[in-house]
C-alpha cells in the first residue's frame, strides 16, 4: 500500500512538473495578446475579414510552435519525458473530446452573425455571455483536467477580457479597445510565464553545461 501511494505522489509531483517552465502560460499569454495584435491593421484601413483572421492564425500556430519546440528542445532535456498512468490517459481522452465539442460551438457562434437570428442584448452583456460560454468556461474545464491551478486565474482574465474592451470602447473607440485590452492582458500573462521560464532554465540548467 505504502509503495502504491508513493508511485501515486511521484507521478502527481511528475505531472505538476510539466507545467514548472511557465510555457503553458507564455502560450494562453501569447493567444490573448494575439485577439488585439490582429486588428492592428485596422488602424491603417486594413478591413477586410479574411486577412484579419489570416493575421490571426498566423500569430496563434505561431504561438503553438514557440510552445512545442519550447518543450521538445528546452523542457524535456532537463526534466525528461514521463509516460502516465491510464487514469491520466482518460482524462487527456476527455480533454480531447471536450475540445473538439467546443470547437463545433465556435464555428456555430462564429456563423450565428449571419443565421439572422436577432439576440436583443446591450453590447456588455453579449460580451460577458461570450467571454464565460467560450474564454473562461473552456479554459477552466482544461485547467480541471491537467490539473494546472495558475490556468484558473488565466481563464478568469481571459474571459473578462471581452468584457472590459466594451467597457473601454466608448473611450478610445475601436479597434484599439481591443488592443489595449488584450495586449495588456495577455502582456501580463507572459510575462509572469517569462519569469517562470527563467526561475525554471536557473533551477534545471542544460545537461550539456553539466557534463561539460
Amino acid at each position: 500500500m505504502t509503495q502504491n501511494i508513493d508511485l501515486k505522489d511521484l507521478e502527481k509531483k511528475a505531472w505538476r512538473s510539466t507545467f514548472q517552465d511557465g510555457l503553458w502560460d507564455i502560450y494562453f499569454g501569447l493567444l490573448f495578446m494575439g485577439m488585439g495584435i490582429y486588428t492592428i491593421p485596422q488602424l491603417f484601413g486594413l478591413e477586410d475579414t479574411f486577412s484579419l483572421i489570416l493575421i490571426l492564425m498566423i500569430w496563434n500556430f505561431s504561438a503553438f510552435g514557440l510552445f512545442f519546440i519550447g518543450k521538445k528542445l528546452i523542457t524535456i532535456p532537463r526534466i525528461g519525458f514521463v509516460r502516465f498512468g491510464k487514469k491520466r490517459i482518460i482524462k487527456k481522452v476527455k480533454l480531447a473530446i471536450f475540445l473538439f465539442f467546443m470547437v463545433g460551438l465556435n464555428v456555430i457562434f462564429l456563423f450565428l452573425p449571419f443565421s439572422g437570428l436577432n439576440i436583443r442584448l446591450n453590447a456588455f452583456t453579449t460580451m460577458l455571455i461570450i467571454g464565460t460560454l467560450f474564454i473562461m468556461l473552456p479554459i477552466c474545464v482544461v485547467a480541471y483536467f491537467l490539473q494546472f491551478e495558475r490556468l484558473y486565474i488565466i481563464a478568469i482574465m481571459g474571459g473578462l477580457g471581452l468584457s472590459l474592451a466594451e467597457l473601454l470602447r466608448p473611450i478610445v473607440g475601436s479597434p484599439l479597445h481591443s488592443i489595449i485590452t488584450f495586449c495588456t492582458l495577455g502582456g501580463i500573462i507572459t510575462a509572469w510565464g517569462i519569469v517562470l521560464f527563467v526561475r525554471f532554465l536557473k533551477e534545471y540548467p542544460s545537461p550539456k553545461k553539466d557534463q561539460a
